[in-house]
């Protein structure tokens, strides 16, 4: 039985070996993300402190202290999950915590082998060698997700879609005649490029001609919808881009309409968002 014992220490010695070679390959690839998700988080936990302090300025005693509580403890996890992911990033977490680990289940490894000529009974070694092994595994593993969410995490644009007026849903009687502006707000890491934006309008509106957008029957997305379609150069970071205003006459039929807004941006590709009138 002792032999096996000392088999299963020897495989133990090479395979943290092997591991501990791992390590410093994948520290040379996660320092390389390092500086880069260092500087992103911190400009992201800003803009969050930004938003916040500036939600608190805008609505003032009638703000929601629930749903603000909510917004600053979910802000307090965001920030503890950068800062936990950037640390498996670093020396410390990337390199010195597996290394350790692998380090000490070598040493046990090798201490159960040469005490194997004069006492046969390794069964301490190997459980230590084991539970060493497997944390410094463990450790390994979570660097190299770290090191998978930082490949993946491409800066992207991102958009919030409103009226000129910062409303979701705007009104208009029944047949009348009104022009609507819409904003897109670039709330992404990057600034959009060769945006195109396609505004839907459902069956009974009456689109009006403008040298500013162009009209285009749908067939296949939305059937049936008049598309408004313009399009825009560029759309920085936190900027607010408006569209020109478009001419609608309403339907006769009263009721509330989905107004679908499709932006197709050069990185990101098609994204769909929803606005609402009210026919009067």
């Amino acid at each position: 039985m002792a032999e096996p014992m000392f088999e299963i220490l020897l495989f133990s010695a090479y395979l943290s070996a092997a591991l501990i070679s791992v390590v410093i390959a994948v520290y040379a690839i996660s320092v390389s993300y390092l500086g880069r998700e260092t500087s992103r988080s911190i400009w992201s936990l800003k803009k969050r402190q930004l938003d916040l302090r500036s939600r608190i300025k805008k609505f003032e005693e009638k703000i929601d202290v629930k749903e603000l509580e909510k917004e600053i403890e979910k802000y307090k996890q965001e920030e503890a999950d950068l800062k936990g992911k950037l640390s498996f990033l670093s020396l410390k977490g990337a390199v010195l915590l597996p290394l350790l680990e692998l380090t000490l289940a070598l040493v046990i490894s090798f201490y159960g082998m040469y005490q194997y000529s004069w006492n046969p009974a390794l069964d301490s070694y190997i459980v230590g060698a084991i539970i060493a092994n497997g944390i410094g595994m463990v450790l390994l593993v979570q660097v190299l997700r770290t090191v998978e969410w930082a490949a993946l995490r491409v800066p992207m644009p991102r958009f919030e879609v409103s009226f000129e007026s910062g409303l979701k849903e705007e009104k208009i009687k029944t047949k009348e005649t009104k022009a609507f502006a819409f904003t897109r707000t670039n709330i992404g890491d990057i600034m959009a490029e060769d945006v195109d934006t396609f505004v839907f309008f459902p069956p009974g509106f009456k689109v009006k001609p403008s040298p500013h957008y162009r009209i285009r029957k749908q067939t296949e997305d939305h059937p049936d919808y008049d598309a408004a379609i313009f399009s825009t150069e560029r759309i920085h970071i936190n900027i607010g881009s408006i569209g020109p205003d478009i001419t609608v006459e309403a339907p006769e039929k009263v009721g509330k309409c989905k107004i679908p807004i499709c932006i197709y941006e050069r990185n990101t590709g098609e994204s769909e968002y929803e606005l609402f009138i009210e026919v009067e």
